[in-house]
Protein backbone atom coordinates (compact mmCIF):
# COMPACT_ATOMS: atom_id res chain seq x y z
CA UNK A 1 0.00 0.00 0.00
CA UNK A 2 1.43 3.23 -1.07
CA UNK A 3 1.26 5.78 2.00
CA UNK A 4 1.27 9.57 1.20
CA UNK A 5 2.91 12.01 3.73
CA UNK A 6 0.35 14.77 4.93
CA UNK A 7 3.54 17.59 4.24
CA UNK A 8 3.90 16.42 0.49
CA UNK A 9 0.23 16.41 0.01
CA UNK A 10 0.15 20.10 0.74
CA UNK A 11 3.29 21.06 -0.90
CA UNK A 12 1.55 19.30 -4.02
CA UNK A 13 -1.95 21.42 -3.83
CA UNK A 14 0.06 24.37 -3.01
CA UNK A 15 2.03 23.54 -6.57
CA UNK A 16 -0.81 22.64 -8.59
CA UNK A 17 -2.54 26.10 -7.02
CA UNK A 18 0.44 28.15 -8.36
CA UNK A 19 0.37 26.54 -11.88
CA UNK A 20 -3.19 27.04 -12.36
CA UNK A 21 -2.68 31.09 -11.18
CA UNK A 22 0.44 31.43 -13.67
CA UNK A 23 -1.32 29.33 -16.37
CA UNK A 24 -4.12 31.45 -15.91
CA UNK A 25 -2.49 34.56 -16.00
CA UNK A 26 -0.43 33.61 -19.69
CA UNK A 27 -3.34 32.53 -21.43
CA UNK A 28 -5.11 36.25 -20.23
CA UNK A 29 -2.01 37.86 -21.66
CA UNK A 30 -2.40 36.43 -24.85
CA UNK A 31 -5.84 36.44 -25.20
CA UNK A 32 -6.77 40.23 -24.43
CA UNK A 33 -10.86 41.14 -24.17
CA UNK A 34 -12.05 43.68 -26.46
CA UNK A 35 -10.82 46.70 -24.45
CA UNK A 36 -7.34 45.61 -25.08
CA UNK A 37 -6.10 45.45 -21.60
CA UNK A 38 -3.32 43.08 -20.49
CA UNK A 39 -3.62 40.60 -17.28
CA UNK A 40 -2.30 44.01 -15.00
CA UNK A 41 -5.17 45.43 -16.23
CA UNK A 42 -4.13 48.50 -17.88
CA UNK A 43 -4.81 49.01 -21.76
CA UNK A 44 -2.10 48.39 -23.96
CA UNK A 45 -1.95 52.15 -24.92
CA UNK A 46 -1.37 53.68 -21.40
CA UNK A 47 2.22 52.94 -21.23
CA UNK A 48 2.52 54.80 -24.88
CA UNK A 49 0.21 57.70 -23.53
CA UNK A 50 2.91 58.04 -20.65
CA UNK A 51 6.14 58.02 -22.63
CA UNK A 52 7.28 54.27 -21.57
CA UNK A 53 6.57 50.84 -23.79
Amino acid sequence: MIVIHRNYLIFWIFINAIAELVADLVVRSFFDDEERRSFLGRRRGDFEEEGRF
